[in-house]
């Protein structure tokens, strides 16, 4: 993530999950979208410790890691369950193409919508975009029971 997006990004993470607003620092996002951040509220020997805010599951989770830590051991050691590498592979066999800085490849029918896990429910977007409905889906749908039908959701 540039250093001049992080306000910005703090801003879009901080619309869709406000139990964060002015406790994070953005400092990434991954070929899906899924954006990650520092929580001051959150430490762990003086040391901010990671979110991962997934717009797809519109979940925020918490990981029991500092940034050096996140960088050095969980995207190692965990890299399937953070990166999703083998799902990024069955994207690009399926003919889908890699990202730039500006897209991801997120779900046409969000996973907390209903939409299916599956490669062929995925799509080219601008990660901006996609993070600006999401967060508004994600908010007029935040406290409704599981299995809710929506209908006529209004995206501004």
């Amino acid at each position: 993530m540039r250093a001049d997006a992080i306000e910005k990004w703090n801003e879009v993470l901080a619309g869709a999950f406000p139990d964060f607003q002015g406790r994070i620092c953005a400092f990434g996002y991954d070929w899906m979208g899924t954006c990650f951040a520092l929580d001051k509220n959150r430490t762990e020997g003086g040391e901010s410790l990671v979110v991962l805010f997934e717009v797809d599951t519109a979940e925020a989770l918490e990981v029991p890691a500092d940034f050096a830590s996140f960088h050095n051991e969980t995207l190692i050691e965990q890299r399937e369950a953070a990166l999703t590498p083998s799902f990024f592979d069955a994207w690009i066999s399926a003919g889908g193409a890699a990202p730039r800085p500006d897209q991801c490849v997120g779900y046409k029918v969000p996973l907390f919508l209903g939409g299916q896990d599956t490669v062929e429910n995925l799509e080219l977007t601008d990660l901006a975009v996609y993070w600006e409905i999401s967060s508004q889906l994600i908010a007029e749908t935040r406290n409704l029971p599981p299995g809710t039908p929506v209908k006529g959701v209004s995206v501004d």
